[in-house]
């Protein structure tokens, strides 16, 4: 099964944000290698038509006279912050973070100095999980990944989760434009609680992007979303267990570009303020991630896709796409989504423009192998150890076949009673997903079994060598044992008496993951067995 996926992009205006003075040290570049720029960009992935667009405004900037380099930018004694940092995938970097209250009707204050941000109030996510408060109760209803997919393994999270009070929450980011960074993008997801108070008391989260002169950056950068019964772009959740009646409201994650070539040579300041309601008893947290340059996403090799460039319902986008550099032509290049089967290697881009003229690019490119769903299992009486040999995903969701589910990648479950069920496994990663289905009959487990099971000590466990066998002071008569691969393969077979210590000699295969299972008459076990070199 192969599935789209679809990015929203939504901006709003947002205003009044006092900056500390910026200092800046110009170099003596007069100009630019337009040849060398042409080369870097063209290596970088990027189209003609592109490349083209970004040199013009390159020169016209450098007619005006700000077409310069900046060598050195200090604000609270950061120097070039650099793009690369936000994203947190290397820890906080240069990001300070600032804990206040929410106070009703006046904006929030602030508890100075700004220091690096810190747990509760601020964390670093990470891993394949998922927010618990998504999905909503609606078929289909998104989830919030922990991490953005397509923006690297970290994102920020702002606030606390089901914790109320008037706690707000700030973090500020000094980034130095460099001509790479002038396709900037940024992507957020949010949970916020409707009080049910004056908009002056809700809840609230913003985003805004101010120039060096304290200035905010127009187009798209600036933006801020207060709790209610109805928000906009949101999906309604209730019953969260976070102690409130009221329905909790979240937006799944959202992409932004902003076209920051006006601003090559200085420094912009990204500000995220999240603030709980002023009343001391609603909450509202959020997700954040950052990325300069184009968004590198997986879509599935030799496999039909569908990829799709960002939309809001209140700007009237337009889009041009590009295949390995080469525009598409009308109608299927100029529309939001278009259906590919790519081969290895295979590039595609978007180029997405508006009225306002917030125009960016993101770029998508086949991954190396086609995705597959695979899992192996081992069952014992109601119990199943799930272990999951997909390739090429990086997100999971199990259905057990009883109603429940899991998106953890190895899972152990235990059903409520004896019965066949039909698992599924759909193993995804940004752009598409594979399903794979067992039937899995249960058995009730015989006392001697337990016995087997309980008596038997298989060691060491990573072997290399010989692998020992301890039935302890129990005498089983004789054992079949058996050595198959994890995709069930049955690659030795032998018969050994059931009593002692015996053991076998495992020297001769090769390093990985292997299932040993003991068959006697008083019952079998299967055990995992790891061989190591």
């Amino acid at each position: 099964m192969r599935v789209s996926l679809l990015l929203f992009a939504i901006c709003f205006s947002f205003s009044s944000f006092a900056q500390n003075n910026i200092s800046v040290t110009k170099d003596k570049t007069n100009g630019f290698d337009e040849k060398l720029l042409r080369e870097k960009m063209k290596n970088d992935g990027l189209p003609q038509p592109v490349i083209d667009k970004l040199i013009a405004q390159r020169k016209e900037l450098f007619a005006k006279g700000k077409n310069v380099e900046w060598t050195k930018v200090k604000k609270n004694s950061v120097t070039n912050a650099a793009c690369s940092d936000m994203g947190a995938e290397n820890g906080w970097g240069t990001w300070l973070g600032d804990v206040g209250n929410a106070n009703s009707g006046a904006p929030p204050t602030w508890t100075p100095p700004a220091a690096l941000p810190a747990t509760p109030n601020f964390s670093i996510t990470t891993g394949s999980g998922f927010d618990a408060n998504t999905p909503g109760p609606n078929a289909g209803d998104p989830t919030i990944p922990f991490v953005c997919p397509g923006f690297g393994n970290a994102s920020i999270q702002l606030g606390e989760t089901c914790v109320a009070g008037c706690v707000a929450e700030q973090l500020t980011y000094p980034l130095t434009i460099t001509l790479a960074d002038t396709n900037f993008l940024y992507a957020y997801a949010i949970v916020i609680e409707d009080a049910g108070h004056a908009p002056s008391d809700q809840p609230f989260v913003n985003f805004s992007l101010y120039d060096q002169s304290g200035n905010l950056v127009p187009q798209c950068a600036n933006f801020t979303y207060t709790g209610g019964p109805s928000i906009p772009g949101f999906y309604s959740v209730s019953g969260t267990g976070c102690g409130w009646a009221g329905a909790d409201q979240y937006k799944p994650w959202t992409i932004v570009g902003v076209n920051l070539t006006p601003y090559i040579g200085t420094t912009v300041t990204a500000v995220i303020t999240n603030v709980d309601c002023a009343q001391c008893g609603h909450w509202a947290y959020s997700y954040w991630d950052f990325l300069c340059g184009s968004i590198p996403l997986s879509s599935c090799s030799g496999s039909q896709s569908t990829i799709c460039g960002p939309i809001d319902p209140n700007i009237s986008y337009t889009y041009q796409w590009y295949q390995n550099g080469n525009a598409m032509p009308p109608p299927t290049g100029t529309q939001q989504c278009i259906s590919i089967v790519p081969n290895s290697g295979d590039s595609f881009l978007v180029e997405v423009q508006q009225p306002s003229g917030c125009n960016f690019h993101m770029s998508y490119v086949a991954s190396g192998s086609p995705m597959q769903a695979l899992f192996t299992y081992i069952a014992n009486g109601n119990t199943i150890t799930f272990t999951n040999l997909s390739n090429g995903a990086s997100s999971y969701v199990w259905n057990f076949g009883d109603g429940n589910t899991s998106t953890a990648q190895n899972p152990v479950y235990t059903y409520s009673a004896i019965g066949t069920y039909t698992v599924c496994l759909v193993a995804s990663t940004f752009g598409c997903s594979d399903t794979v289905c067992k039937v899995i009959s249960l058995t009730p487990i015989a006392v001697n079994e337990y016995d087997l099971f309980s008596s038997v000590s298989i060691f060491p466990n990573p072997v290399s060598g010989n692998l020992f066998l301890d039935f302890g002071n129990i005498n089983f008569g004789k054992a079949e044992v058996s050595f198959s691969d994890i995709i069930g393969q049955t690659l030795f077979e032998t018969t050994i008496p059931a009593s002692g210590k015996q053991a076998l000699d495992v020297s001769g295969f090769l390093k990985g993951l292997y299932f040993l299972k003991l068959k006697t008459d008083s019952g079998s076990v299967t055990k995992k067995i790891v061989i190591a070199r």
